[in-house]
């Protein structure tokens, strides 16, 4: 593959066509929230936000938030970014005013809530022969599936407010977890009314038994999830096949019919997993009914480190978007930014910001981001070779 290098004039000074800030100007919000302790994160400040109004060249300079949790971009040219600083963590967002993804930033919690709204579920133990399995979802945080013998189990969740599915899956007599599963879905709970919910497996009109299965055929290396995402928001693991010595053929459940609402949609998932340990590929898919499992893996991702700061990568296949990461201990760098930010040049020169020091991120993750569809998306995660 011929490449063609275009270098970017980092610390040369930018002419003022590329980075004044005359003219008109489209404005973006930032918007910046405090995950890791509710089902419903809560907007919050960032230590600092920088923004950088022109291409690579231009100087970066501090806003100040105009709300809780929100701050005003005002871009002058196409291509601007933004630095977002939570603590040790940093996330840069390099974006073109052609790009329509809200520009949003996790900055996470350093402990758990202890106000707000409680959730709670709970089994007795009284199952059958007092042997059962049980997994319960809700919004995105799963507990862990395991298999109980005579044990008592209490689930929680907090919320500010708002409403929830929740998903219980298991099935009474063993403690297999391979073993069918049978489903019981509770809707538009109300966090305010601070429910605790019984969700002890049982052979009853609550319990339903798992719709038809998908017929999964994977070859050496490959793994399978199926899913689904209740129109409220939570998302369920139904079961997963993996391939991971030989070849295999599974059948894996669906979700049933008889639970089935509007705007739930079924998930499906296709991993592989380099056996070195240098990259990763995965394919996804929404379907608003079961569907054939035939999802189609990216090439993999080819990115180079060219010196301490810069990065030059292969681009095989069309793609939405790139991200640098480091996590170095108890500093985190990452930088996302889309082909629209990078036009046709190969190379990615980290930015000079404030406070920010590169020299304890000796390795570095990259991944490259499309999508074949409005439903099908696909990803590939390599690492950087120093």
């Amino acid at each position: 593959m011929r490449w063609m290098l275009i270098l970017m004039l980092v610390g040369c000074a930018a002419d003022d066509d590329e980075c004044g800030d005359t003219g008109d100007a489209k404005t973006f919000d930032v918007h910046t929230r405090l995950v890791g302790q509710f089902l419903d994160p809560p907007d919050a400040n960032a230590s600092s936000v920088q923004v950088q109004d022109g291409g690579p060249a231009c100087p970066w300079r501090t806003i100040e938030n105009a709300g809780v949790g929100h701050y005003t971009v005002a871009a002058h040219h196409d291509r601007f970014a933004v630095a977002v600083t939570c603590g040790t963590d940093v996330t840069v967002l390099a974006r073109s005013t052609l790009d329509f993804e809200p520009l949003e930033v996790a900055c996470f919690a350093n402990g758990p809530a202890s106000d707000g709204f409680e959730i709670k579920a709970h089994s007795d133990g009284a199952v059958g022969n007092s042997k059962y399995v049980l997994q319960v979802f809700v919004a995105d945080q799963p507990s862990e599936k395991h298999g109980f013998f005579q044990v008592s189990n209490f689930f929680s969740w907090r919320a500010r407010g708002g409403r929830y599915d929740l998903v219980a899956l298991g099935h009474a007599g063993d403690e297999d977890l391979d073993a069918p599963d049978r489903l019981h879905v509770v809707r538009k709970i109300a966090a305010a009314d601070t429910p605790d919910l019984d969700v002890t497996p049982a052979d009853t009109a609550d319990w339903l038994a798992l719709g038809p299965p998908v017929t999964v055929e994977l070859k050496e290396g490959f793994e399978a999830l199926l899913g689904y995402r209740t129109s409220g928001g939570t998302s369920v693991g139904l079961g997963g096949a993996d391939a991971f010595s030989a070849p295999v053929t599974a059948a894996l459940p669906t979700w049933p019919a008889a639970a089935a609402a509007p705007g739930d949609v079924y998930l499906q998932a296709l991993f592989y997993d380099d056996p070195s340990f240098i990259y990763s590929l995965e394919a996804r898919r929404e379907s608003p009914t079961p569907t054939a499992f035939d999802l189609q893996l990216p090439f993999p991702f080819q990115i180079l480190r060219d010196t301490e700061t810069s990065f030059l990568f292969v681009r095989n296949s069309p793609a939405d978007g790139y991200v640098l990461s480091c996590n170095n201990g108890d500093h985190v760098f990452v930088t996302d930014f889309t082909t629209h930010w990078l036009g046709d040049e190969l190379r990615y020169e980290l930015p000079q910001l404030d406070g920010v020091d590169y020299t304890e991120c000796r390795f570095w993750d990259g991944s490259v981001r499309g999508h074949r569809s409005a439903t099908e998306t696909f990803r590939a995660t390599t690492h950087v070779p120093n």
